[in-house]
């Protein structure tokens, strides 16, 4: 259990930022190696619930607060924090602070220079095509308006994206990816873009690649100074949510050797120094398309601690001077899963909101998920995170 000292900790000590999924498998990443953590967050998220961490409310990372708590934070602490960011929201606002604030914190991670490279769509794209990455058709739009000029180059379905991934999400729109599945949507949202005078940013505009959910794979990665990845695995997804163009509530750690290949050589090519994770799909081809790099932990890091990689150490253990040579990856199948939302999304929620294709019974929900399972948020030796999220969902 993390002691009540723990700013005194004689450690450079690991700083999450986002007490989500995400924050809560790197709190357990290091638990294995009983090293404290803190983990900050702007409302009581699952990890700040967690024994192996201190849990500290801050202002959210959108204000101008934020940066000048951190501040506050590392002033106190007896030796440097270690930055680990779960989201875009979290990493984009510390990197541009950075010179700011390496006084007090370490960060495991590329400059914002090459971390821009990764977030910003465009940039990732045209690196890939110019490496001979296979990516979908893509357009770049520097408004909405300029829609029209592609409007008879368009196979539906396709999906619009903001240069930075922000936009979106924190709009009235509040989803990251637009999916266009015919004309008449597309006018729709051209006029609600418009309408939140979202207008005039610039944007991606994509072909679909289609496949079942099980055809989009993810290699998490930690990659050195060197650029070079010397820990990884590879799995594919299950089920996300929502599932048209979601975020992952079930997968399976399955390696792909053609993958680690890709990605070794994007991650040399963008200069990328950290923990990352790359989505790929495998198209109706049989070949793979780049989707996207997050340049940090992802929501199923942890799924690689579980199958015996703990990549969030590795990262850690670098900065205490420890040297990793060659390549390690995972070499167990296991089925990472946020069980509640699995369970209740394949059986109700797909089905109310319309996704009916992705609607399952128990039993089918019972197969997808055979094999040796690891929990993303229950955890019998750290109860409490897992006892408080059932608790919200069901009050």
């Amino acid at each position: 259990m993390v002691k009540k000292d723990i700013l005194d900790y004689d450690k450079p000590i690991p700083v999450i930022l986002g007490g989500f999924v995400n924050g809560y498998g790197l709190v357990r990443s290091f638990s294995k190696k009983k090293i404290p953590c803190i983990c900050l967050d702007f409302e009581k998220n699952l990890a700040l619930y967690s024994k192996h961490s201190k849990g500290i409310i801050c202002p959210n990372p959108s204000t101008n607060d934020f940066i000048d708590f951190l501040m506050n934070l590392g002033e106190k602490l007896r030796s440097k924090g270690v930055f680990y960011a779960t989201y875009d929201n979290w990493l984009i606002p510390i990197c541009k602070n950075r010179d700011r604030l390496e006084k007090f914190f370490i960060f495991p991670m590329s400059d914002w220079e090459t971390i821009n490279k990764c977030v910003n769509k465009t940039e990732l794209y045209k690196i890939a095509e110019k490496n001979k990455i296979k990516i979908p058709k893509t357009f770049f739009l520097n408004n909405i308006d300029e829609i029209q000029n592609i409007e008879n180059q368009l196979v539906y379905p396709c999906v619009i994206k903001p240069y930075n991934p922000t936009f979106f999400k924190h709009s009235k729109i509040g989803k990251n990816v637009l999916f266009i599945t015919s004309k008449e949507k597309l006018d729709y949202w051209v006029n609600e873009i418009k309408k939140i005078k979202l207008g005039n940013i610039a944007l991606v505009v994509q072909e679909f690649i289609k496949g079942d959910i099980e055809n989009l794979y993810t290699l998490t990665s930690y990659s050195n100074k060197n650029f070079e990845i010397v820990a990884y695995s590879i799995g594919h997804k299950i089920r996300q949510y929502p599932p048209d163009n979601g975020t992952i509530i079930s997968g399976k750690l399955e390696d792909v050797p053609v993958l680690f290949e890709s990605c070794k050589k994007l991650v040399k090519i963008l200069g990328f120094y950290g923990i990352s994770n790359i989505e790929f799909k495998k198209g109706e081809n049989g070949e793979f398309y780049l989707m996207e790099i997050n340049p940090r932990p992802g929501k199923w890091t942890y799924s690689s601690t579980a199958a015996g990689l703990n990549i969030p150490h590795i990262s850690y253990a670098e900065i205490l001077g420890e040297e990793f040579k060659g390549v390690e990856k995972t070499k167990k199948e296991l089925v990472w899963i946020t069980l509640l939302d699995d369970l209740y999304f394949s059986i109700f929620e797909y089905k109310n909101q319309g996704y009916k294709d992705a609607h399952i019974s128990f039993f089918k929900w019972i197969r997808s998920i055979k094999g040796k399972k690891i929990f993303g948020i229950y955890s019998l030796s750290d109860p409490l995170p897992g006892i408080m999220y059932t608790w919200r969902k069901i009050s």
